[in-house]
């Protein structure tokens, strides 16, 4: 999991986890880490939380808000445009009156800008936020329900075992055609 969701701070969201040696260190959403004494009853235990965490953020965030949202930080992206292109031409057309409103046009002109630079940065990361939830929501509804143990599958993709924690290493793509050959053929 890449992204949190409201009601829970990123400190307490694993991001994923690593199994290294005898011992398992946890990813926190916030950056941090912690190393705990490998066993699989725990490991099994971090995963069961795991997924608890993502059935909690499919909870309280949809794809629709998701999409919602980039749709405005897109809209807010075409209007500092369109603001930033009214007030350059102003600019560029009094350009040799050295006025405090031609000033005042240049400030605005660089404020929108930045703007713009903001807006566009928000836009891709919805973008990511989105994949990120549909992937989730389509391994949650589709794929977890058919699998035998929290654990894993026996299958893998590209050399990964498939659980909830190794679900950012693969794309839509891959989840889709596992689920097919896979997990179909178990039920």
């Amino acid at each position: 999991m890449n992204f949190g969701y409201p009601g829970k701070e990123d400190k307490d969201i694993i991001g994923h986890y690593n199994h290294e040696d005898n011992k398992l260190i946890i990813n926190y959403l916030d950056g941090t880490q912690q190393e705990i004494i490998y066993s699989k009853d725990t490991e099994k235990k971090l995963l069961t939380l795991m997924l608890e965490q993502a059935k909690e953020r499919q909870n309280c965030i949809t794809i629709n808000t998701k999409e919602e949202e980039r749709e405005l930080s897109f809209k807010n992206a075409c209007l500092s445009v369109i603001y930033t292109s009214l007030m350059a031409g102003l600019y560029i057309t009094q350009v040799s009156k050295n006025t405090p409103a031609n000033m005042i046009m240049l400030g605005l002109s660089c404020a929108i800008g930045v703007t713009i630079i903001i807006n566009g940065k928000d836009y891709f990361i919805k973008i990511k936020e989105e994949n990120e939830i549909k992937k989730y929501e389509y391994y949650l509804n589709e794929i977890e329900p058919n699998l035998t143990s929290v654990e894993e599958s026996k299958q893998v993709i590209n050399g990964k075992k498939v659980n909830i924690n190794n679900i950012d290493k693969f794309s839509m793509q891959d989840l889709i055609i596992f689920n097919k050959q896979y997990v179909r053929k178990q039920i």
